[in-house]
């Protein structure tokens, strides 16, 4: 069959803004992001999509079962488990398999499908015209199919890594085109703010009344205040008519954060008393002009829920749906990515952390974790170098004293090695005690193929062996997952460079990042040389 394929998904902004942490790293912020299903289920706090009950289907929608791969990220025999995934076929307006017609291909919300099959109008409203067939498939951690794994492997299933749009840029022979209907294909550094999604959120509510945006603003610094009294957690308990009482003034603004979001990301879906003018109409129309900020925040709760017995923190319908979606944002999505490296690089220039300005004492200090790499012609070796350590190529690594490994993550942070690396050399080059690795690490599944990893490292200069600092500067490279590796070192940031002393043993003695200044280096060839001296 040699039909096109249209990818299709709804992809909301917010989506990215966490898949790629753009905001922030507090998980609590991004849990109060609603979830991202293309239509309006219910109030974000009470009801829980699983209690709605899906419209019933036609007979045109086909159910399937796909043997499902469990783990497509490594190589244990356990990995090729396979789990039932499910995906509805509608053939209604489809041109046939004999012919050139496309397929267009819906990737499931985190919600089980039923209630996308009925809601999403774009695909059936277009496959008469194309003569498409319709393709919907459901997201590993919803619904009927298993929920296992990581965001990597939901989209994997769907024989990619990315979503909608940069699907159809990575795998150009599998899409002909795609759609992503609200996707932030421009969410990159210095293009929009780095908390994008809450300015959206707060564009919504100043465009609909600038006196309400104003007493949201004025709210949040009102909370605080009052939180700080003696009594304040139960002036403002009492203050919301809070179900339970409060414990910590974040809980209130947990909840109100929540509300706002969820009012602007479905103001144009869900029912007009469930909408951000529904808010502002309660903040500003308060039964009583000297109504004080938080009276007013508490009439738009009101306007927003209607009249409850309480509100804030009351029980809620929680299905394996939202529990889903609550971990897979805060476990998965919650990752730093690219834009919050930058953020950091740009905020400390790469310095994570303060280089260190003696030595490390021995009994306080940690090995460093094994890794095994690859020298330009092909040839292992496991580091670190250690007297008691597992040399995979003894015949040419000799035990040196004192091992400078200079690992770098992305190409930006060369010239942050370069900065280490060459006085380094330049005061040991005439010591056979002393060594250093700078590592270069490719997590690329595509760059970790055989025969691509193969040509890449042909492709890098050979080191020569033979020469003088032979000993002293060895370019090598590590291929694959390293995430256990980095979570040993505590390292977060990918755009800067890491630095690390080691001595004989293979113990960590010292450490430093991003670009070296003088009074660094002073201090990392001071301590290169007790540990030269040591026996």
């Amino acid at each position: 069959m040699n039909s096109p394929i249209f990818i299709l998904q709804w992809l909301p902004f917010a989506f990215l803004f966490f898949s790629n942490p753009v905001i922030s790293t507090n998980s609590t912020a991004y849990n109060n992001i609603p979830r991202l299903s293309p239509i309006f289920r219910g109030t974000f706090l009470e009801e829980d999509p699983e209690t709605v009950s899906a419209a019933s289907l036609s007979d045109d929608f086909q159910t399937f079962y796909y043997d499902q791969t469990l783990d497509h990220f490594n190589y244990r025999l356990e990995s090729y488990t396979t789990f039932q995934q499910r995906y509805v076929v509608n053939p209604k307006y489809w041109g046939g398999a004999n012919s050139s017609e496309p397929i267009f291909a819906y990737l499931g919300a985190e919600a089980p499908l039923e209630n996308d099959l009925t809601s999403v109008g774009f695909l059936t409203d277009n496959a008469p015209q194309f003569k498409a067939l319709v393709l919907y498939i459901e997201h590993r951690y919803y619904g009927k199919s298993i929920p296992f794994g990581s965001r990597e492997e939901a989209l994997r299933n769907a024989s990619t890594r990315v979503l909608a749009a940069w699907f159809r840029l990575k795998y150009p022979h599998v899409a002909l085109g795609a759609l992503a209907s609200s996707a932030p294909i421009l969410y990159f550094d210095d293009i929009t703010p780095q908390d994008g999604y809450y300015s959206i959120v707060t564009k919504n509510f100043l465009e609909a009344s600038q006196t309400c945006y104003q007493t949201i603003k004025k709210s949040w610094s009102k909370i605080d205040q009052v939180a700080a009294q003696p009594n304040g957690l139960s002036i403002l308990s009492q203050q919301f008519n809070t179900c339970k009482p409060l414990s910590k003034s974040s809980q209130l603004k947990d909840f109100l954060q929540s509300m706002y979001a969820t009012a602007a990301q479905y103001n144009i879906n869900p029912p007009k008393h469930l909408r951000v003018t529904t808010i502002c109409g309660g903040i500003d129309g308060a039964p009583n002009p000297e109504t004080d900020i938080l009276g007013k925040i508490f009439a738009g709760v009101v306007a927003y829920l209607g009249e409850k017995p309480c509100y804030v923190n009351g029980p809620r319908n929680i299905s394996e749906t939202t529990e889903g979606w609550r971990w897979q944002g805060s476990a998965d999505e919650m990752n730093r990515g690219y834009f919050a490296d930058i953020s950091e690089l740009k905020q400390h220039g790469g310095k994570i952390t303060a280089a260190n300005k003696i030595i490390i004492p021995a009994m306080a200090a940690m090995k460093f974790p094994d890794l095994q790499v690859n020298y330009a012609d092909g040839k292992k070796l496991k580091l670190p170098i250690s007297s008691n350590g597992d040399m995979v190529d003894a015949e040419r690594a000799s035990i040196p004293k004192a091992s400078l490994l200079c690992l770098s993550f992305r190409a930006n942070s060369q010239a942050m090695i370069d900065s280490w690396a060459g006085p380094f050399v330049d005061a040991y080059s005439n010591s056979k005690d002393a060594q250093l690795y700078e590592v270069s690490f490719i997590d690329s599944w595509f760059l970790c193929l055989n025969p691509i990893k193969q040509l890449l490292l042909w492709t890098t200069k050979k080191p020569n062996y033979g020469g003088q600092d032979a000993l002293q500067k060895q370019m090598v490279y590590s291929f694959g997952d390293h995430y256990y590796f980095r979570k040993e070192l505590k390292i977060l940031n990918l755009l800067t460079g890491y630095i690390f002393l080691l001595d004989k043993f293979g113990r960590i003695r010292w450490q430093g990042s991003g670009l070296a200044t003088q009074e660094e280096l002073s201090s990392l060839l001071s301590c290169t040389s007790l540990l030269l001296e040591e026996n």
